[in-house]
């Protein structure tokens, strides 16, 4: 609990780890709400990494504060089976909002970015990297505010979580190279460095 983050000290000891294998990456398609009126839920194999990482890591949660996405929310009911912890949602931690290409191809969405850059995002919905770097760094601002002491895991998606981490390391970027976040993989925020 010694990480200082923009001269803040750190009141709890926080980790954060990507949902597990969710049907979203089998269909290859994006997926950042449910609004499109299809969730995708954990993939059987999904479900048995997140058990097995649960099971072995030996941590104890005071919370489980997580995206309110299925994949992450069956996620941190997994979690919680062998960690412990009060499940909390917040909207923050939700994936970064893809816009018209929600419930589309990733190839489409990897094609339009060939051709186009980060000033297009307004146009067609998309939420900017700072955006998220925001909402999620004013989640770890509040939650240090409002506990203390306790071990507070965020259950969220893969560029929310790269961008926490770039929160907490003072990195701001809009582009690649981020930090790839792997599925079940929990990470000791307190530990991290750019």
């Amino acid at each position: 609990m010694e990480k200082r983050i923009n001269t803040m000290m750190l009141n709890n000891d926080y980790y954060a780890i990507r949902h597990a294998l969710a049907k979203n990456r089998e269909d290859r398609v994006l997926s950042s709400t449910e609004k499109t009126g299809i969730s995708h839920p954990l993939t059987p194999e999904g479900r048995v990494q997140m058990h097995k990482v649960a099971k072995e890591s030996g941590i104890e949660f005071d919370r489980i504060i997580t995206s309110s996405i299925l994949r992450t929310r069956q996620s941190a009911e997994i979690i919680q089976e062998y960690c412990g912890g009060i499940i909390m949602t917040d909207e923050r931690l939700i994936e970064h909002q893809v816009g018209a290409f929600d419930g589309r191809s990733i190839d489409e969405w990897a094609n339009y970015w060939k051709e186009n850059d980060v000033r297009y995002c307004a146009s067609i919905q998309v939420e900017t990297w700072t955006a998220v770097r925001e909402r999620v760094g004013a989640l770890l601002i509040e939650s240090n505010f409002l506990y203390k002491g306790e071990n507070i895991l965020f259950v969220s998606h893969e560029l929310p979580i790269s961008m926490l981490l770039d929160f907490i390391n003072g990195i701001k970027r809009e582009t690649h190279p981020r930090i790839y976040i792997p599925y079940s993989q929990f990470i000791h925020l307190n530990s991290v460095s750019p």
